[in-house]
Formats: structure tokens, sequence, C-alpha cells
């Protein structure tokens, strides 16, 4: 999809609990790379204990500790992103990139949620710095994570009085992180439905489809012989169609040679 738009942004979901830190990194750096500058990351703690079974573990973790551990999380990952500016990279075809001078970011030595030690990454930054942080967080700590972290922010809420509160809580936990409020963008997802009077008419056309005979209807056992049966003279008959007229043109050779 990338390769095939010019101006569409590509977002994806990457869970802050259940990948590494520079696993993320290097994907959608390339990601973005690849694509002028358009890659996004929704960042996600993850939920419940499904989610953590299928990641091979016993339970998930609980809800605060997830939101400390994105938090180191978020750092690695943006340590990575700017380990170089912009510029200090030359990348030559076909060769390692070459160092143009050492004007990168000192990493952190250690993160002790993560146990991870800090490294520069080989990637230069994209035309748009790096990916767009995307977050969703609802809860206390959530809204903090998201004020700190977040560029774009996905909200819900069930009416006008809870949308300001929560678009006030954002913008205010941004503003305690030393953030510029206005440098985010705080989006509501829209829900397309249709009147009870427009959903006959697809209803009655569905009936209307599902009624017509499939090519699977005719494996029944008796249709189906007969259908082999045609199939079989079909190939027989055409057979002996090659057959004479090999037989016809070697014939007329010969009388041609006499």
């Amino acid at each position: 999809m990338g390769m095939a738009t010019e101006k569409l942004g590509l977002a994806s979901t990457c869970s802050t609990t259940y990948y590494e830190p520079f696993d993320v990194a290097r994907r959608f750096a390339t990601l973005d790379l690849m694509t002028g500058g358009r890659a996004a990351w929704n960042v996600v703690t993850s939920v419940n204990d499904g989610e953590a079974h299928n990641m091979g573990r016993d339970a998930h973790l609980d809800h605060d500790f997830r939101y400390d551990r994105a938090d180191e999380f978020m750092e690695v990952v943006l340590g990575h992103w700017d380990s170089w500016e912009d510029g200090a990279l030359l990348y030559r075809q076909e060769e390692r990139p070459v160092r143009r001078s050492d004007q990168g970011q000192t990493p952190r030595p250690s993160w002790p949620l993560l146990q991870v030690r800090g490294g520069r990454s080989r990637y230069q930054r994209s035309s748009q710095g790096h990916p767009v942080i995307i977050q969703a967080g609802a809860s206390g700590r959530g809204q903090r994570f998201a004020g700190r972290w977040g560029e774009v922010i996905f909200t819900a809420a069930r009416n006008l009085a809870g949308a300001r509160q929560g678009y006030d809580a954002v913008r205010n936990e941004a503003a305690r992180a030393g953030r510029d409020p206005d440098q985010m963008f705080l989006c509501k997802p829209d829900h397309a439905g249709v009147r009870r009077d427009q959903v006959r008419w697809p209803r009655d056309k569905m009936a209307l489809i599902e009624k017509l005979p499939l090519e699977i209807d005719a494996l029944s056992p008796a249709v189906g012989r007969a259908e082999l049966r045609f199939r079989l003279q079909g190939h027989r008959r055409a057979a002996d169609d090659r057959k004479n007229s090999r037989a016809c043109r070697a014939s007329s050779a010969s009388a041609t040679a006499y």
C-alpha cells in the first residue's frame, strides 16, 4: 500500500507490552523511510489475559505498571529514532552508512523495567523526523501517558460533557509534561449508519442473491456424474479429432512425395 500511494498516511498498532523497543523502532523507522515520512505508530499497552496467553505469558501486567513500562519503552524507541541528527549519516548505494559527524544524542545506559541498554541506531531520521505517535489513553494514567507522548489522540465519550472533560484532561497532561497542547491533534472517531427504512432493500437483495444457483450445486451425485461424462466425452472427441488431423496430414505428405 505504501508503494502504491503517495499521500496516504500508514498507521499500525503495536503493543509496548509484548514487543521489544529495538524491534518496534526498526520496523517503523524502515516504513517511515520507505514511504517518505508517512508512517504512524498506534501505541497500545494491551488489555486482557487473552493477549497474554497468546504471547506465552501466564497473566497480563497490572494497569499502571504497563504504563510505567510503556514510558520507558517510548524513551528507548525515540532514542533510537533520534540517534543521529539530520545529515549526520551519508548513505551510498551498496555500502554501509558513512558517519559524517558525531552529531547524535547520548542514550541512557539502562532502563530498569525493560532491562535493555541504550545504543545508537544505524538509521537516519525520515523527512518527518520520526513516525507519528498515536494514542488513545482514557484512564487517568492513560491520559498522562497520552499527554506526554501522543501526537494524535483518539478520544471517545458518551456525551458532550464527557468529551470536553477528556479533551481538557489530555491537554492539561501535555502542558504538565512541558509540551505545547496545540501541537497535538485530538480526534473523535465517526461511525456511519443507515436509517431503518434504508435497511430493507439491501436485505431483500441479499436474500435474492442467496437463492441464485451456485456452481457447487452441480456437485450432487447424479448431476456430478452427468457433468463428468459430458466432459470426458468432449475430451475423447477432441483427442479423436487431433488423431484424425495428424493422419490426414501424413497421408497428404505421402501423396505429395509420390
